[in-house]
């Protein structure tokens, strides 16, 4: 009997076992936080599912601080529409939604895509059984089924590049940037501005609709309506060729006959103020948060008035969700910061509430400060700064907006100590810029005043930067 017992333990502590290393794993690349709808309790209003246009376009921590709207991004890489009728099956199994809001880039990936980006995202779901029909769905019963299911052997290699994202999910993102974790550990720059060309074509005739767009539309269609759900199709900023906008004029046209409300930002360029050299991210016509919240300040206001979506906002169902929006904030701004390049900008962004700005002088600098720059150490509370001697040092500490430390002298300056007993802290100028936190360097150390920004809530390195005291404006990393 004790044999018995122990084997059986045997057996479940393996099991649980292999289930997390999988789990660990499996690769996260550009899906990272899908398992965020996992830990999500409250019943959910409105749901966005689509391409990656729909997940770089709508921020449900946004639109919670804004319109009070509880909303869940599960937007994917060249999600086709068989994935987004899979992922809307396993929604509603989950929650009930008043409204789910369909990416129409979709319709230029009609077939049953089994490349390398939907089999991350099926892998990733989280219900054993709910994937083996996702599976099958996808990619039927034949040969490979089993290595579909299982992807221990597909990713078995990845134990020499896991880091923190493999065990940790941040799950106040609420899906919005699922397809921010890429493989080199880093995330994609939501507030990068790329230049785009605008192409629009008033001109555009009709094209032929593929008959999977067609199923695929009245199989979503009808699950929504079995489930007393509202269905808005949607088409983010994504200006491409007459081609795509024939396809989508077409698909309009269709779904105005079956009575679907449907809405083309690429036909509405001016109705939202959309700024081509500032609202893109990339050469890929992904949305940058700045053209993000245009689309989302049309929209949201939009489903308000047409499905009757409530504000929660005083709901304490939803209470955790103003928690979350914290975190979000703090992570957004942290982002921000982090592609300023101006320190006009830069500035505004440092003293965030619970930061610490350190900042050490490296050479012989204080002397060669152009006025702007002693302005703006003026308008940081510093005082202390000013003077016309040569090889002088500098080092000062702001922390919740107040000057917590300043001394410049002819020999080297110090502070060693604690910050609020939060965190060990070194900052020097002996002729190189120190700063040390917790103690590892983070100065650049380079020629200029160096600045470091710690956030004492999420205890971490915002952003490292020095500026060129001949070249005031620009942040450099």
């Amino acid at each position: 009997m004790k044999k018995i017992v122990l084997l059986i333990i045997f057996i479940i502590l393996t099991t649980a076992l292999l289930i997390n290393y999988e789990d660990i794993f499996r690769n996260k690349d550009h899906i990272y936080n899908i398992k965020q709808y996992y830990h999500e309790k409250a019943n959910i209003d409105v749901f966005f599912l689509g391409t990656s246009r729909i997940y770089y376009s709508m921020s449900p921590m946004e639109i919670w601080d804004k319109y009070g709207i509880t909303s869940y991004n599960r937007g994917t890489p060249v999600q086709t529409l068989p994935v987004t009728y899979v992922f809307l099956k396993e929604i509603f199994r989950n929650h009930s939604p008043k409204l789910v809001i369909i990416d129409t880039t979709a319709l230029n990936y009609l077939k049953r895509d089994t490349t390398y980006r939907t089999k991350v995202a099926i892998s990733n779901l989280d219900d054993f059984l709910f994937k083996l029909y996702a599976v099958k769905y996808i990619y039927g019963f034949g040969s490979d089924f089993f290595n579909n299911l299982n992807t221990i052997n597909t990713y078995h290699y990845r134990w020499k590049e896991l880091n923190k994202y493999d065990f940790t999910y941040e799950t106040y993102w609420k899906g919005k940037f699922s397809g921010a974790y890429i493989n080199d550990s880093k995330w994609d720059k939501m507030h990068s501005i790329y230049k785009q060309k605008m192409y629009q074509n008033d001109n555009i005739t009709s094209s032929q609709l593929d008959a999977e767009t067609i199923k695929y539309t009245n199989m979503i269609t009808q699950l929504a309506q079995d489930h007393n759900t509202n269905l808005l199709f949607i088409k983010p900023p994504n200006p491409t060729n007459d081609k795509e906008l024939a396809m989508n004029k077409s698909f309009g046209d269709y779904l105005k006959q079956n009575k679907i409300n449907f809405i083309d930002y690429n036909t509405i360029y001016n109705e939202i103020n959309l700024d081509f050299n500032n609202d893109f991210k990339d050469n890929a016509h992904h949305l940058n948060l700045y053209g993000a919240r245009k689309v989302m300040d049309h929209l949201m206001p939009y489903i308000i008035e047409h499905y009757n979506i409530p504000n929660r906002k005083n709901d304490p169902a939803y209470a955790s969700w103003n928690e979350d929006y914290i975190k979000y904030a703090r992570a957004i701004n942290r982002e921000e910061i982090r592609e300023l390049t101006s320190f006009v900008e830069w500035k505004k962004q440092a003293f965030y509430d619970n930061y610490t700005v350190l900042l050490s002088a490296n050479g012989d600098v204080l002397r060669k400060l152009p006025d702007t720059l002693k302005n703006d150490l003026k308008s940081f509370g510093l005082n202390k700064y000013n003077t016309d001697k040569a090889n002088m040092r500098y080092a000062a500490i702001i922390d919740d907006n107040k000057v917590f430390f300043e001394e410049i002298s002819n020999k080297s300056v110090t502070y060693k100590g604690r910050m609020k007993n939060i965190v060990n802290l070194l900052i020097s100028s002996d002729g190189k810029a120190t700063i040390s936190v917790s103690g590892k360097p983070r100065s650049k150390n380079k020629y200029g005043l160096n600045f470091v920004i710690y956030d004492k809530v999420n205890r971490e390195i915002v952003d490292s930067i020095w500026i060129d005291p001949n070249k005031p404006d620009i942040v450099r990393r």
